[in-house]
């Protein structure tokens, strides 16, 4: 007796909590306002992209000269200055020397690839 008890006053609980749920939306306006928020976003999305095309975002990097258009690859190369790429705090290391000296330079170093040059300054190879 008590399970079926149980289970008539269980579903007669979610029919009620579910008809007053779905009664608060739709006096609270849940889901009559849905296919007219639908219409006005469609609405507004047509009227902006018919007299603003562009994006924010492209506009301003079109004010600034950084908007990409095509040919990607290329036009950022030619934006890249080389000068700013190149780095030069580099220790350089002679092949004059020891182990030891070299342990020290690369303990003190902020980089982990070293230039190996002679007395002169020119380039012999690299220390990786």
């Amino acid at each position: 007796m008590m399970p079926s008890f149980w289970s008539l006053n269980h579903s007669s609980r979610s029919l009620i909590s579910g008809s007053v749920g779905s009664t608060y939306l739709r006096s609270a306006g849940g889901y009559d306002l849905f296919v007219p928020l639908m219409i006005v976003s469609v609405a507004s999305y047509l009227t902006i992209n018919t007299f603003e095309p562009h994006s924010i975002y492209a506009m301003r990097l079109a004010r600034k000269g950084e908007l990409i258009t095509h040919d990607k690859d290329q036009a950022i190369l030619t934006i890249i200055n080389l000068k700013s790429q190149i780095e030069t705090d580099y220790k350089q290391v002679s092949p004059e020397m020891d182990l030891g000296q070299l342990v020290k330079v690369i303990t003190h170093a902020h980089r982990n690839i070293f230039p190996v040059t002679d007395h002169h300054g020119k380039f012999l190879g690299v220390v990786t």
